[in-house]
């Protein structure tokens, strides 16, 4: 069996994104687990827990990242600016800022929990609690615990979670455009991503500032970073971004199973597409992605396939309109969504797109034949593909300028750079150990040529050579070589040199692309 590819590090910024997604996910899956063995998920072990999950995700991901601080300043001020943005909005009190009958249904069953620490088992309570009794509880118990351990209550902490949430699946987002761009190109070029977000405000924060979605909220995090998961393994396959994606899975099913279908299908096909990787790899990818998620639905579906008939009911929610997300991001998003069917780097972001559109259409059907005065569940996809609606149009933004400039530099400077740092350390070492008056330029640009021979080895201004035009020329220089008894040094750039001028030279002394060669037939020099 070939050997699997070797893992990718994280950078930084995305090792802090994982560490701290880490207790979210952990605390969702563990007090499920928990309770599926009959027990209670008190606040306190919770915590030991959450800080253990923390510390222990924390080092696996943090060892061997890649030192990007650029990317994790730019990270940290968007995440952190974020949250500290959204909580000064519900200052001072800090309460839900929603007032839809969403977010009394949701504090039924987190009241529930504060008061039992356990799920609902009794079925008499649908009286009391309607379909909550039967709801995915995900987000239910984040709000619980955050509560007591905050010294308040679920009603207290919901907008903070909220917020946090929001704040981390735009970083997640912000990474994702970090991988998206050019190795060369300025990382706060990246910014272009979040900032999108702000022209469609109902999309990006209504779920907690107008509806009072919880479920949703939280949900659509966990989502996001399957979705970042997908874009990392899509560049280079590796086990880690799988694991991600199986567990984030996992908890985004026991939060709000309706968003895991897009984040799925989107990675199944980027698993598929990628031919050029063994068919023994590609379904390793998929049992270690999908078993967790698989596994944790079938053991909550069990007794509860009714539960399903919801995804055909109606409600409130906006339909979504071009004027809601802007004339600009959905442009630049159906011209991204045709630049990432050819990229590899953003194929993910395309795929991820269609695939919330396809199980909107999937929604929208299954709701007319039902008979629902809205179709509620397709609506909610609106909220969801605002997120691969900014990364196409961070993929068209960075193929349109910054890929040109990164590949294209002349765009930027329209005349190539005549020093390197190679070439100056070839130049000084041929300095102190060679005649300057004997040395030949092999250089690409006459530029470089003259810096060397004045600035770099010292050669007089006032002489015969310096006064001579083709002393630089690079067509000039190459034909001297070539010609026997010329002089016996020369400082290349080996890049640059034609196949017969290597024949005809022996590396004294190599810094980088550059060295200081020296003639192999006769030659000829005057040192003065």
């Amino acid at each position: 069996m070939p050997a699997e590819p070797s893992p990718r590090p994280l950078t930084t910024a995305e090792a802090a994104a994982v560490t701290l997604l880490a207790p979210c996910v952990v605390l969702v899956l563990a007090a499920y687990l928990l309770d599926l063995g009959g027990f209670a998920f008190r606040p306190a072990p919770m915590l030991a827990l959450a800080v253990l999950a923390t510390a222990a995700i924390g080092t696996l991901t943090w060892r061997g990242a890649t030192h990007a601080r650029e990317e994790l300043a730019l990270w940290l001020v968007t995440t952190v600016g974020l949250f500290v943005w959204l909580l000064w909005l519900a200052a001072p009190d800090f309460l839900p800022l929603s007032t839809g009958p969403d977010l009394t249904h949701h504090l039924l069953l987190i009241r529930h929990i504060e008061t039992y620490w356990r799920l609902v088992h009794d079925p008499s309570l649908e009286r009391f609690m309607g379909e909550m009794a039967q709801y995915t509880p995900g987000s239910h118990l984040l709000a619980a615990l955050a509560g007591a351990w905050s010294g308040t209550d679920g009603l207290r902490a919901l907008h903070g979670l909220q917020a946090w949430m929001v704040a981390l699946k735009t970083g997640f987002l912000l990474l994702i455009a970090f991988r998206l761009l050019p190795p060369r190109a300025p990382r706060v070029l990246a910014m272009l991503g979040p900032v999108l977000l702000f022209g469609a405000p109902r999309y990006f924060i209504g779920g907690l500032t107008e509806y009072g979605f919880l479920a949703q909220v939280v949900a659509e995090s966990f989502a996001v970073a399957m979705w970042w998961a997908t874009v990392v393994w899509a560049v280079e396959p590796s086990r880690l971004p799988l694991l991600v994606f199986g567990a984030a899975g996992g908890a985004a099913f026991l939060t709000w199973p309706v968003y895991v279908g897009p984040p799925a299908l989107a990675a199944f096909v980027v698993i598929a597409l990628r031919t050029n990787e063994p068919i023994v790899h590609r379904m390793r990818a998929v049992v270690t992605a999908f078993v967790p998620i698989g596994v944790i639905s079938l053991i909550y579906l069990l007794g509860r396939l009714g539960w399903l008939q919801m995804a055909g009911t109606g409600g409130a929610a906006p339909w979504p309109t071009v004027a809601a997300y802007g004339v600009p991001l959905v442009a630049l998003a159906v011209v991204g969504v045709a630049l990432s069917v050819v990229q590899q780097r953003g194929r993910a972001c395309g795929v991820f797109l269609l695939a919330v559109l396809a199980q909107a259409a999937a929604f929208y059907v299954l709701a007319t034949r039902a008979g629902a005065a809205q179709p509620y569940m397709a609506l909610k996809m609106g909220y969801l593909v605002l997120w691969p609606m900014a990364a196409c149009s961070v993929l068209v933004t960075l193929a349109l300028v910054a890929r040109p400039l990164a590949a294209r530099p002349k765009l930027l400077h329209p005349l190539p750079p005549a020093v390197s740092l190679p070439v100056y350390e070839a130049g000084r070492w041929a300095r102190a150990h060679v005649p300057p008056g004997c040395v030949e330029y092999l250089v690409g640009d006459d530029e470089t040529a003259y810096w060397l021979h004045l600035a770099v080895l010292g050669n007089p201004r006032m002489s015969e050579r310096t006064g001579d035009n083709s002393t630089y020329e690079p067509v000039d220089a190459v034909v001297r070589w070539l010609t026997p008894n010329g002089l016996p040094y020369a400082i290349a750039e080996l890049p640059a040199l034609p196949r017969d001028v290597r024949n005809e030279l022996d590396i004294v002394q190599q810094f980088g692309d550059a060295a200081v060669v020296r003639r192999r037939g006769a030659s000829t020099c005057d040192p003065a």
